[in-house]
């Protein structure tokens, strides 16, 4: 009546709205938090992006540099290169080892025959490297080859 309030109407109301205040108060401090960790997600996801795109970019330039190479025409072997390779190989075959050495610790790495690989067969391995790379970043850009 007349715009008079009572003081307990006054306290419940004042009371109601220090709650909402308090309330937006949180919401506002709670969106920014979220706010700044979006923008901390963002920029991290850009850099790694960045990166990652940096780091395709130089493997697109070195994939196209042994392309190019492993397309030039084959160097051919002068007679002089094909007998020092049979050499090898021959000396390879007949290697055998010095007495009281144990045989199994002198023994290639990877198990293989200690004999040199003719250049033919490293360029046939070194070409299916290359396509096998060109596979998988095929695979990784989502396209086909």
């Amino acid at each position: 009546m007349f715009g008079l309030v009572s003081r307990r109407r006054y306290e419940r109301d004042m009371a109601s709205l220090r709650a909402d205040r308090e309330r937006l108060r949180g919401e506002r401090d709670q969106f920014e938090k979220d706010r700044d960790a979006a923008l901390a997600a963002a920029r991290t996801a850009a850099e790694q992006f960045t990166a990652a795109d940096d780091s395709n970019a130089r493997l697109r330039g070195r994939n196209a540099s042994l392309r190019a190479r492993l397309q030039e025409p084959p160097i051919e072997a002068t007679p002089a290169q094909m007998a020092a390779w049979e050499r090898r190989a021959k000396a390879a075959d007949e290697w055998t080892p010095t007495p009281g050495f144990d045989a199994w610790l002198g023994r290639p790495v990877d198990g293989a025959s200690a004999r040199p690989q003719h250049p033919a067969t490293e360029l046939l391995r070194a070409l299916e490297r290359c396509a096998a790379l060109e596979d998988a970043l095929a695979r990784a850009e989502g396209r086909r080859r």
